[in-house]
């Protein structure tokens, strides 16, 4: 998703303070920049959930530019699926308490 320059230029410089507010209006998001208390862009789109982890990962993104930047695609890494697990001997299953005798 295209972020405003404006805001691009505020995420890759560490020193100022970005915030931003959302708001839900009929199903139209619409996210308001602000820095040192001024507005500096607005980005509106579509309600979904997808649309939503999109807007997040292009701030992301922009937070990080030497992991892809604005210039570049992100690609999605695939994960390796580890081994399984060797069972180890020192976890036992927990067995039950013997109860002892009753004396009376």
């Amino acid at each position: 998703m295209k972020l405003p320059d404006a805001v691009i230029d505020k995420l890759q410089d560490e020193e100022s303070p970005l915030t931003h507010a959302a708001i839900i209006e009929g199903g139209e998001m619409i996210i308001r920049y602000t820095c040192d208390g001024k507005a500096i862009g607005q980005t509106m789109f579509h309600y979904t959930p997808e649309t939503y982890v999109d807007w997040f990962r292009s701030m992301m993104k922009e937070m990080n530019p030497g992991t892809g930047g604005s210039t570049k695609k992100n690609k999605v890494k695939v994960r390796e699926k580890r081994p399984p697990a060797r069972a180890s001997r020192s976890h036992r299953p927990h067995s039950r308490k013997r109860e002892s005798p009753h004396r009376g």
